[in-house]
Protein backbone atom coordinates (compact mmCIF):
# COMPACT_ATOMS: atom_id res chain seq x y z
CA UNK A 1 0.00 0.00 0.00
CA UNK A 2 1.02 3.23 -1.26
CA UNK A 3 1.44 6.24 1.89
CA UNK A 4 -0.26 9.06 0.89
CA UNK A 5 0.62 12.30 2.62
CA UNK A 6 -1.41 14.60 4.56
CA UNK A 7 -3.24 17.25 3.52
CA UNK A 8 -1.29 19.73 4.70
CA UNK A 9 1.51 18.73 3.06
CA UNK A 10 -0.73 18.09 -0.45
CA UNK A 11 -1.60 21.92 0.04
CA UNK A 12 1.77 23.30 0.87
CA UNK A 13 2.58 21.39 -2.56
CA UNK A 14 0.05 23.14 -4.47
CA UNK A 15 -2.86 21.01 -4.53
CA UNK A 16 -6.04 21.74 -4.25
CA UNK A 17 -9.24 20.14 -2.57
CA UNK A 18 -10.12 18.00 -5.59
CA UNK A 19 -6.89 17.41 -6.56
CA UNK A 20 -6.58 16.13 -2.64
CA UNK A 21 -9.22 13.92 -2.76
CA UNK A 22 -7.76 12.38 -6.45
CA UNK A 23 -4.95 11.37 -4.38
CA UNK A 24 -6.71 10.11 -1.42
CA UNK A 25 -9.52 7.83 -3.18
CA UNK A 26 -7.30 6.74 -7.00
CA UNK A 27 -6.70 3.56 -5.39
CA UNK A 28 -10.09 2.86 -3.99
CA UNK A 29 -11.46 4.29 -7.77
CA UNK A 30 -9.00 2.42 -9.69
CA UNK A 31 -6.86 5.29 -11.35
CA UNK A 32 -3.43 7.19 -10.67
CA UNK A 33 -3.67 10.06 -9.47
CA UNK A 34 -0.71 11.75 -10.82
CA UNK A 35 -2.17 11.11 -13.85
CA UNK A 36 -4.79 13.09 -13.49
CA UNK A 37 -3.45 15.84 -11.45
CA UNK A 38 -3.27 18.46 -13.95
CA UNK A 39 -6.80 18.18 -15.65
CA UNK A 40 -7.96 18.91 -12.03
CA UNK A 41 -5.73 22.09 -12.11
CA UNK A 42 -8.67 24.40 -12.32
CA UNK A 43 -11.30 22.94 -10.09
CA UNK A 44 -10.78 25.56 -7.25
CA UNK A 45 -10.57 28.35 -9.94
CA UNK A 46 -14.13 28.16 -9.65
CA UNK A 47 -14.62 28.77 -5.82
CA UNK A 48 -18.28 30.26 -5.34
CA UNK A 49 -19.90 26.90 -7.28
CA UNK A 50 -20.45 23.48 -6.31
CA UNK A 51 -17.97 22.53 -3.93
CA UNK A 52 -14.46 21.00 -5.08
CA UNK A 53 -14.35 17.92 -3.21
CA UNK A 54 -17.31 17.51 -4.29
CA UNK A 55 -16.19 17.64 -7.98
CA UNK A 56 -12.93 15.68 -7.19
CA UNK A 57 -15.66 13.22 -5.75
CA UNK A 58 -17.75 12.68 -8.08
CA UNK A 59 -15.10 12.13 -10.64
CA UNK A 60 -13.22 9.77 -8.64
CA UNK A 61 -16.81 7.68 -8.72
CA UNK A 62 -17.06 8.11 -12.40
CA UNK A 63 -13.36 6.58 -12.83
CA UNK A 64 -14.49 3.64 -10.44
CA UNK A 65 -17.79 3.22 -12.66
CA UNK A 66 -15.15 3.47 -15.77
CA UNK A 67 -13.67 0.75 -14.42
CA UNK A 68 -16.59 -1.54 -13.79
CA UNK A 69 -17.54 -1.31 -17.55
CA UNK A 70 -20.50 1.14 -16.20
CA UNK A 71 -22.80 3.75 -18.47
CA UNK A 72 -21.97 7.31 -17.52
CA UNK A 73 -25.55 7.32 -15.91
CA UNK A 74 -24.85 4.15 -13.47
CA UNK A 75 -21.98 6.55 -11.93
CA UNK A 76 -24.20 8.91 -11.60
CA UNK A 77 -26.75 7.20 -9.05
CA UNK A 78 -23.41 6.78 -6.91
CA UNK A 79 -22.62 10.94 -7.39
CA UNK A 80 -25.65 11.30 -6.81
CA UNK A 81 -26.09 9.43 -3.41
CA UNK A 82 -22.28 11.77 -2.28
CA UNK A 83 -24.12 14.72 -2.93
CA UNK A 84 -27.26 14.13 -0.99
CA UNK A 85 -24.96 12.60 1.79
CA UNK A 86 -22.57 15.87 1.84
CA UNK A 87 -25.87 18.31 1.87
CA UNK A 88 -27.12 16.15 4.64
CA UNK A 89 -24.29 16.74 7.07
CA UNK A 90 -22.69 19.99 5.54
CA UNK A 91 -26.39 22.10 4.60
CA UNK A 92 -25.44 22.69 1.03
CA UNK A 93 -23.19 22.19 -1.53
CA UNK A 94 -21.95 25.13 -2.74
CA UNK A 95 -18.89 26.94 -1.75
CA UNK A 96 -20.03 30.07 -1.19
CA UNK A 97 -22.36 29.31 0.90
CA UNK A 98 -20.49 26.50 3.12
CA UNK A 99 -17.07 27.74 3.23
CA UNK A 100 -16.92 31.21 2.39
CA UNK A 101 -13.07 30.49 0.89
CA UNK A 102 -11.69 29.27 4.46
CA UNK A 103 -9.25 26.60 3.33
CA UNK A 104 -9.17 25.03 7.02
CA UNK A 105 -12.99 24.63 6.20
CA UNK A 106 -12.27 22.88 3.33
CA UNK A 107 -9.64 20.49 4.03
CA UNK A 108 -12.82 19.36 6.88
CA UNK A 109 -14.74 18.51 3.90
CA UNK A 110 -12.07 16.64 1.89
CA UNK A 111 -12.08 13.95 5.25
CA UNK A 112 -15.59 14.00 4.49
CA UNK A 113 -16.10 13.17 0.60
CA UNK A 114 -13.00 10.45 1.22
CA UNK A 115 -15.47 9.05 4.34
CA UNK A 116 -18.60 8.87 1.76
CA UNK A 117 -17.14 8.12 -1.39
CA UNK A 118 -15.42 5.05 0.21
CA UNK A 119 -18.74 4.39 2.09
CA UNK A 120 -20.33 4.41 -1.37
CA UNK A 121 -18.18 2.45 -2.73
CA UNK A 122 -17.95 -0.74 -0.46
CA UNK A 123 -21.92 -0.60 -0.29
CA UNK A 124 -21.89 -0.77 -4.00
CA UNK A 125 -19.19 -4.29 -3.70
CA UNK A 126 -21.64 -5.73 -1.55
Amino acid sequence: MRTVPTKMELFQQGYNCCQIIAVYLADACGFDASEIKDSLDIMCDTCGGTCSTLRGGAYCLRMYGKSKGWEREQSNVLVDKLFDAFREKHGGILCKEIAQNDMMVCAGFVDTVVELVKTIIAEDQK
